[in-house]
């Protein structure tokens, strides 16, 4: 957990922002930016959630293990775990020695200082989210992050946030120069994949509870559609249709088994035109309709709460 010394400072983060800090203080500017020192997420382990924001976790000591958008990854001393808005996560198993700094940032922030711009920086978090430093160069990113501490504090200073942007892209850069033995410079039809499926994960975030065919995205991006799933999955693994379905299961089956809104409120707010085309969509992807989802999800808690006790 965070420790300031002055209460002034540090507030608690409301859950509904960021699940990461539920109970948790932190330092934090406005809604745009979040630094936790000494995190220990046990409180999240067996999991599922998702954020609006760009994470970074810089790993000190110990290990932690769990899964983004469904593929494993394991966070050991001396790597940093980077996530992009709207990716899934869980965690799986975190070490008792776990140590870890995790600095967060909003969409605006992160475009202020155009994070996640560089091809090879974007296309290494979708294909391997867990980077690798010397000791030297997580000392200084580790440095950096005091320094932001130092800079969410000074409240009153009118370049505050000009300052913090600053160290932000300092940072981001030390991230990018870790990529510069091995990774290879992208040629112009790389850079051009890795553009277009940057721009498709932001439309997507911004869009699926209201748009769920391929067709919009291309428009939006003057593409085909066909195009733009073959680019889609080259620089991520899945196509654009994979990535629509993948957000509205998501949360479908969030709001199934963690809150009792009626299955024609989940619909509305999935973007679905009524209950009978949601229940045909998710028993097409799960192979139930989501009322007995909810009843399997409800009966396997109440199992493993007895089991527990």
């Amino acid at each position: 957990m965070a420790r300031n010394n002055d209460n002034n400072t540090s507030q608690p983060v409301n859950a509904d922002i960021l699940h990461w800090f539920s109970g948790i203080q932190v330092w934090r500017l406005e809604e745009d930016f979040y630094l936790v020192r000494d995190f220990t997420p046990a409180h999240l382990t067996c999991t599922k959630f998702r954020t609006p924001l760009t994470i970074s976790v810089f790993c000190t000591g110990g290990f932690l293990q769990g899964e983004i958008d469904g593929k494993p990854f394991t966070l050991r001393s001396n790597e940093a775990l980077l996530t992009l808005p709207g990716q899934t996560v869980c965690l799986h198993y975190l070490s008792q020695d776990l140590r870890c700094t995790l600095c967060a940032m909003s969409r605006n922030m992160a475009e202020e200082q155009h994070v996640g711009e560089e091809y090879t920086l974007y296309d290494n978090i979708l294909k391997n989210p867990v980077l690798t430093f010397g000791e030297e160069q997580m000392r200084a990113i580790i440095t950096m992050t005091e320094l932001y501490a130092y800079t969410v504090q000074q409240r009153q200073h009118p370049r505050q946030r000009e300052i913090l942007l600053t160290l932000l892209k300092v940072n981001h850069n030390l991230h990018a120069m870790s990529l510069h033995d091995t990774e290879s410079v992208p040629d112009t039809a790389m850079e051009r994949t890795g553009s277009i499926a940057m721009r498709f994960n932001r439309l997507l975030e911004a869009n699926y509870t209201r748009q769920h065919h391929v067709a919009f995205y291309a428009g939006k991006l003057a593409l085909t559609s066909k195009y733009l799933s073959t680019v889609v999955k080259q620089a991520s693994g899945h196509s654009a249709g994979w990535w629509i379905d993948h957000c509205l299961m998501r949360d479908a089956e969030r709001y199934l088994t963690e809150t009792q809104l009626p299955v024609q409120a989940i619909a509305d707010l999935l973007g679905f035109p009524d209950q009978s085309s949601f229940g045909k969509y998710f028993r097409r992807r799960q192979g139930v309709s989501p009322a007995h989802y909810r009843t399997i999800q409800t009966l396997k808690n109440h199992i493993d709460n007895e089991t527990t006790n």
